[in-house]
């Protein structure tokens, strides 16, 4: 579903990332993982066609980003960080935003579609609500019911369980499982919390100074013996400092 061959991004000559390749399947979740300024973002960013590449390749269903970026994009969603809703519109509104500018349904359809996925979201009931009236966990799920809600064939997510309680993390975790799963969706993370990672994960790449130093699955992760994964296993491991 999503192929990167060779990609490299350079910034003011300054190599952010250099020759990344990973693909994943139909149902699969892949984590990339690494540290701040690590070009986590910037890789995501260049898979979803936010910004350029400087080489190599990145197909979805054999599309192009590059070449054909409109096309590529129909079958994308995008979960961000903050969760990017729209402050002036209500839940039903922002979930429905992309639906009714890609697909224009009826009226009926747009009605039939906002319950499904507000169950999904489990926020029934909440359609008329503004997102400051919405919790942090809330505004997470909006904006997944939002992602889902055009039918993407791949799933982006930025950080999505920043600044979350553990017991909205575990709800955004079991949702992007469960939506992975059962639509048959790609989905790549972006994620700092080795906690969640080890509940979501088929696999994980880490990044390292813009290179792919692990890429495999989820246990050979947590049991790697280079020392910069190492590090982050033990840190997220520690429970106290007495």
């Amino acid at each position: 579903m999503i192929r990167v061959e060779k990609l490299s991004k350079s910034f003011n000559g300054r190599q952010v990332l250099r020759d990344i390749s990973l693909a994943v399947e139909e149902g699969e979740l892949l984590a990339i993982m690494g540290s701040s300024g690590g070009g986590k973002t910037t890789l995501l960013k260049c898979i979803s066609g936010l910004i350029p590449y400087d080489n190599g390749k990145v197909e979805i269903e054999g599309v192009s980003v590059a070449d054909e970026p409109d096309k590529a994009r129909t079958m994308m969603g995008m979960v961000f960080q903050s969760a990017a809703l729209f402050d002036y519109l209500n839940v039903r509104d922002n979930i429905l935003f992309g639906v009714r500018r890609l697909q224009r349904p009826s009226k009926a359809d747009e009605e039939r579609l906002l319950q499904e996925l507000l169950e999904k979201v489990d926020l029934v009931g909440y359609e008329e609500l503004m997102p400051a009236e919405l919790s942090g966990g809330m505004r997470k799920r909006v904006g997944l019911a939002r992602a889902i809600a055009t039918k993407p064939k791949v799933l982006l997510y930025d950080e999505p369980t920043t600044g979350l309680d553990p017991i909205s993390t575990y709800t955004v975790d079991e949702l992007m499982v469960k939506t992975s799963r059962s639509e048959g969706i790609a989905s790549i993370v972006v994620s700092h919390d080795l906690v969640s990672v080890r509940r979501i994960a088929s696999k994980v790449a880490f990044l390292e100074q813009g290179e792919i130093t692990y890429y495999g699955d989820t246990e050979g992760f947590v049991n790697s013996d280079r020392e910069a994964i190492r590090d982050l296993v033990q840190k997220s491991e520690r429970h106290t400092f007495l």
